[in-house]
């Protein structure tokens, strides 16, 4: 009807996310770094160094709806990727095929995988903080994009998994320095964010929980030393169907996962 308008509240509350986020990215998360007049040698270390690692991801990746889709995006293989890490900064990108089982429910699958992080680090208790232990708050800003798609097939609506995720979370971590030349980072953290399908008008929720652990040893070659470092995450993706696919069930890209990743690189 001309003159008429219509307010989609998934659009407008998506709107509002990636508002937030952007102030969060510009000037919020920078803020709530804690800082101290002299840093101890620890977190002037963790400032400091950037590390770059092979990585390899385990992954159980399940259909969660109730319908009965024609394709099944189902994922139980590694994948390999890289992870890159610095001051507050994780990234990880990896890909993995897997073998159908001869049907067109179940074919030959590719997934590529991406995840990115920054967290301020709010230390509520700085007085209690130590030169080698210190306790904080990560306040963070997630991003995870993930595609699951036939192989040797024209992409399409039904024949690609394809949500990308904005989200925010906040939990708890530690640094500490067991000797003179290991820092020890675990951290663990729940967020909550909109999760949005590809290049049409599915939206949703997506809610996950991350726990992080990861070892500093070095230099031990020059300026080069090593990082060993785990992460486990379990997320839930509840994305409504696009409005271009008339008669698909809502819950048709409803999808359930989670993922053990080994890292081990160089860190400079």
């Amino acid at each position: 009807m001309i003159g008429s308008s219509h307010v989609d509240p998934a659009r407008t509350a998506l709107r509002c996310l990636r508002a937030v986020l952007l102030a969060l990215v510009l000037g919020l998360l920078p803020g709530a770094v804690a800082s101290r007049a002299q840093p101890s040698p620890m977190m002037e270390r963790l400032r400091q160094t950037q590390a770059l690692a092979l990585g390899l991801q385990f992954i159980d990746f399940a259909y969660d709806g109730a319908s009965e889709p024609d394709v099944l995006f189902d994922f139980r293989n590694p994948a390999f990727g890289l992870a890159y890490h610095r001051s507050n900064i994780a990234g990880t990108v990896a890909l993995g095929f897997q073998e159908g089982d001869g049907t067109a429910r179940r074919p030959d699958l590719r997934l590529f995988d991406a995840a990115l992080m920054t967290w301020g680090e709010w230390v509520p208790l700085d007085r209690l903080a130590r030169p080698r232990v210190q306790a904080f708050v990560p306040v963070v800003l997630h991003s995870t994009y993930r595609r699951v798609d036939e192989r040797n097939t024209e992409d399409g609506f039904e024949n690609t998994y394809a949500v990308t995720v904005l989200g925010l979370g906040a939990g708890a971590g530690l640094h500490a320095r067991p000797t003179r030349r290991a820092v020890l980072s675990v951290q663990a953290t729940p967020a909550f964010g909109m999760a949005t399908r590809a290049f049409d008008s599915g939206l949703g929720s997506s809610w996950l929980v991350n726990v992080e652990a990861g070892v500093l040893v070095g230099p031990v070659a020059g300026r080069f030393g090593l990082v060993l470092g785990y992460r486990y995450r379990r997320q839930v993706w509840n994305v409504g169907a696009s409005g271009l696919l008339e008669g698909v069930a809502d819950d048709l890209f409803d999808y359930r996962g989670r993922y053990h990743l080994v890292r081990l690189g160089l860190t400079w």
